[in-house]
């Protein structure tokens, strides 16, 4: 239901990139982040565990299966470079390969995965790529990495040991480094933490002799980040990994020029200002806060409890003046209104979340002492609450027109979704104020990297326990299909749900 790539497409897809000296690499989950297809009755028996996120290595039709996809899949391309990510398999070695691992050792049944993974890639003349976060986690065992095997280093928070590439550079392997735009779990990127992160890791790659840089552009928890706010972050990768760095006002006017036929930089000023913004009170890793405010519960106001009134009001007058600023400047974008119309639903829904941040405070103070609200100050929170509820869905009806004048719908539904449920939030709390009966009141909880999850998975109607190992509040991607976009040296890879072609089979 996901509006899958099918081999006709993919095939397109490919012609099209080969023109332009394009690699377009196909990607196919083949161990961790397999939760769509083991939803599936007829291949839930494969799961390593009852967590269902990874394949078991320890079931036969594990590589039946794999085998099936990639016969499928793989011939649609004509790159000789398969991404088999075999990333964050939270869960491996904990369940039915348990004891295989007592007696391979610790990373042993992974170490035994890649040989079958890449066996079944290099059956249609592909060579295999995975993500380098298994292969750190077992630093002893670098050395028995198949030297075909190509690792995609990642981590895309601007603080990391950028020079442990090192590892794979001392032990022969070819690598990427894998910096992002910083765009996902966010209404706008984060701009500074995704050029530093770019540089860091182009730096990086220099010093120790990277094959290329993979730019990455995911999309967790539906995909709600439009492409046209990721440009800046592209230009940024393209700069570093190509001719290194500029002179920031160079590439401000070089951005211009190259996206809007401007040159004058206040396009990409623009983007910075919008994407400096934010910081509520609190922070959260791989993602804005902004955006946590934007889907928050109001009943449990995890996140808003966690604000304060004074960033609030910080937050809300500098996105008033970059709105105010970018709709000044629409003739610096050129014949590009989409991407202007992006930036000004980003710096909407930013406000928006500001502005339900603050009036949940108020909600959470009745609820501690509604014997202090009479009935005047109730029901003009009330109507405040209930005229947010109608600026979500407007803005949930913005951000569809949005995302299909570029996209398929691909997960979209799973955002409307969230905004409808948080629109129903709103109007529950605006009808229970009215009739002044408050619920008890929210604990006082700290924000940490479970919490976030839970209160996220929340919000998207899932119920789901969170792995107590999970990288994924440090790591890129949510619970999503896979897509054929991964690209070679210093191009933009930005996921998208897709499914082999034939079966109507899940996407992985």
């Amino acid at each position: 239901g996901a509006c899958p790539l099918d081999a006709q497409t993919l095939l397109e897809l490919d012609r099209y990139a080969a023109a332009r000296f394009v690699d377009l690499i196909p990607c196919l989950q083949s161990l961790g982040h397999m939760e769509h297809i083991l939803k599936l009755p007829r291949y839930a028996p494969l799961a390593e565990s009852d967590v269902a996120w990874t394949i078991s290595p320890s079931e036969p039709g594990t590589y039946e299966l794999l085998r099936d996809l990639y016969d499928e899949f793989l011939p649609n391309f004509r790159s000789h470079f398969f991404n088999a990510n075999c990333d964050e398999p939270y869960d491996l070695e904990r369940g039915k390969s348990a004891d295989r691992a007592k007696t391979l050792g610790a990373g042993g049944v992974y170490l035994e995965h890649l040989g079958r993974v890449r066996d079944l890639a290099r059956a249609h003349g592909k060579r295999t790529m995975i993500w380098g976060d298994v292969v750190h986690a077992h630093p002893g065992r670098v050395g028995e990495i198949d030297r075909d095997i190509v690792l995609l280093d990642w981590w895309y928070e601007a603080e990391c040991d950028y020079d442990r590439v090192r590892t794979f550079a001392d032990a022969g392997l070819e690598f990427f480094v894998c910096p992002g735009t910083s765009s996902w779990n966010s209404l706008f990127p984060r701009i500074e933490n995704s050029c530093r992160n770019i540089s860091r890791w182009a730096a990086a790659g220099r010093r120790h002799g990277a094959r290329g840089l993979l730019n990455t552009d995911w999309g967790d928890f539906g995909h709600y980040n439009l492409q046209g706010n990721s440009w800046y972050g592209y230009a940024w990768g393209a700069q570093e990994s190509w001719s290194g760095e500029a002179e920031p006002r160079s590439f401000d006017r070089a951005f211009g020029r190259v996206f809007f036929d401007d040159p004058s930089g206040v396009p990409a000023r623009l983007y910075r200002e919008l994407g400096s913004i934010h910081d509520p009170g609190f922070s959260i890793p791989n993602g804005s806060a902004l955006q946590t405010l934007f889907f928050d519960d109001l009943e449990r106001a995890y996140f808003i409890c966690a604000t304060r009134r004074s960033a609030l009001r910080r937050c809300e007058a500098r996105l008033c003046r970059v709105r105010e600023r970018i709709d000044a400047s629409a003739p610096r974008f050129g014949e590009d209104r989409q991407t202007l119309r992006e930036l000004l639903y980003a710096a909407d829904a930013s406000l928006l979340a500001v502005r339900k941040a603050q009036a949940g405070l108020s909600y959470v103070a009745w609820r501690r002492n509604p014997e202090r609200w009479r009935a005047p100050a109730r029901r003009a929170l009330a109507g405040e609450l209930r005229s947010l509820a109608q600026e979500h869905m407007a803005l949930g009806r913005t951000l569809r027109r949005l995302w299909m004048a570029r996209s398929f719908a691909s997960n979209f539904d799973l955002t409307r979704r969230r905004i409808a449920r948080c629109a129903r939030d709103l109007r529950r709390a605006a009808r229970r104020l009215e009739s002044n009966r408050p619920t008890p009141p929210p604990s006082r909880e700290e924000i940490t990297g479970r919490g976030v999850l839970q209160a996220l998975h929340a919000s998207i109607g899932t119920d789901r326990s969170v792995p107590a190992a999970s990288q994924r509040t440090r790591g890129r991607r949510s619970r999503r299909g896979s897509g054929s976009t991964s690209a070679g040296p210093s191009a933009s890879a930005r996921r998208r749900k897709g499914r082999p072609a034939r079966r109507r089979r899940a996407g992985s």
